[in-house]
């Protein structure tokens, strides 16, 4: 059973994109990614800087998403949100 996870929300709220179609013009809202996926990003670039590596990508992405959860649930805490 997957386990549910707060996404902390939009990571760039606010944003509007402006589509030029062929029906017209239109403002678009664009919640781009959720908070746990910028934060799992920014994990993972300080995890494979760190050097070379013996485990699987797949681990490596795990853990940058440990640390997101992590991120996120200590700025719940901290009421941050």
């Amino acid at each position: 059973m997957m386990r549910e996870h707060n996404d902390g929300g939009a990571a760039f709220s606010g944003q509007t994109i402006v589509c030029n179609g062929k029906h017209g013009t239109k403002a678009v809202n664009n919640p781009g990614m959720s908070l746990r996926d910028y934060f799992a990003a920014k994990a993972l670039a300080g995890l494979l800087a760190c050097g070379p590596h013996d485990c699987e990508p797949e681990g490596i992405a795990h853990d940058a998403y440990l640390f997101a959860d992590a991120m996120i649930a200590q700025r719940d805490r901290e009421g941050s949100a």
